[in-house]
């Protein structure tokens, strides 16, 4: 990109500055023309054209293992396209239909045997992304609490709920990651969205810090279930580790650098008491589960951070 400078004019009682000629050529632009300015605090965009997101269609190439398959929808559902054709066999079929189940918006509209037509019902402009990611970090509480609970009370039906509800946090992960990529990319989108690219930026790394938490969970409770037994001994640090997500997140939402002091305080003095379990078997589980519990503060302490980013001038 070519950086130049401008001298600003005044007539009557407006400000006038030239525009390069190069610029003016290479845009076929002429006197008379008009073009568009994206206002930032403290920068001007000048477009020679507006960018809208218009449909866009993608065919994937033949893809024989599924894992790889799956990875590569995901990949075009993130960049924005809507069509997504699929070229599929009895192999990998399956993958298409799982990426239906974990992308929000994305509907099967034909399967002619060898080929799969995959459309994505989404409109970016239609959603809030701070709601968006309300829902995911309320999700993910909801997933802490009843976790905690287990702890102290095994429940084996409380247990699949919470491995349920990891599916959910993936599903808004991807749409809000879909939306603020093309909010990146087109200008008609980045303006309905308002968010600055600071906010955008900060934006995506909390959206992957809630997924790794929930990840973490779906891991943990993973290995209470193989467990089946409760542990009392963590339900200390678990009511702690939820404190400190919860907090972390309500320092997002408000720009709130005194929350967010909060949250250091917990990850600083943090602890988890080191158990050693009835059956030998049952070490690993429980040494995933007290890693686990780390790691949430670990996150919860890095979306603080992203906080005193945001809410630093």
């Amino acid at each position: 990109m070519k950086r130049v400078a401008r001298k600003i004019f005044v007539s009557g009682s407006s400000f006038i500055i030239s525009l390069p000629k190069e610029w003016i050529r290479d845009n076929s632009l002429k006197a008379g023309d008009t073009i568009f300015c994206d206002i930032g605090k403290d920068s001007l965009t000048i477009r020679p054209r507006l960018d809208k997101a218009n449909p866009r269609e993608s065919r994937i190439d033949v893809e024989e293992d599924e894992k790889m398959l799956l990875r590569k929808i995901i990949s075009h559902y993130l960049a924005g396209y809507e069509t997504i054709r699929i070229p599929v066999n009895e192999r990998t079929r399956r993958a298409v239909y799982n990426a239906t189940a974990l992308l929000i918006g994305a509907e099967i509209l034909e399967d002619s045997g060898n080929e799969i037509w995959m459309e994505v019902f989404v409109d970016e402009k239609r959603f809030r992304v701070d709601d968006l990611l309300e829902r995911m970090g309320n999700t993910v509480i909801s997933m802490l609490k009843d976790f905690r609970k287990n702890l102290v009370e095994y429940d084996p039906t409380s247990i699949e709920v919470i491995l349920q509800r990891e599916n959910e946090v993936d599903r808004l992960y991807f749409l809000i990651l879909r939306i603020l990529k093309s909010a990146l990319r087109y200008s008609d989108i980045l303006e309905v969205l308002d968010l600055s690219p600071i906010e955008i930026l900060g934006t995506r790394t909390a959206i992957k810090n809630i997924e790794r938490v929930g990840d973490h969970l779906y891991g943990m409770t993973s290995n209470l279930r193989m467990c089946e037994t409760n542990l009392m001994e963590l339900e200390k640090p678990a009511e702690e580790a939820e404190t400190a997500f919860r907090l972390s997140l309500t320092s997002l939402f408000k720009r709130d650098e005194a929350i967010a002091r909060d949250v250091f305080a917990i990850a600083d003095s943090f602890g988890v008491p080191r158990i050693k379990p009835a059956e030998m078997k049952d070490m690993v589980l429980v040494s995933g589960l007290m890693s686990g519990l780390e790691r949430i503060v670990g996150y919860s302490e890095d979306i603080a951070e992203i906080t005193l980013n945001l809410a630093t001038p």
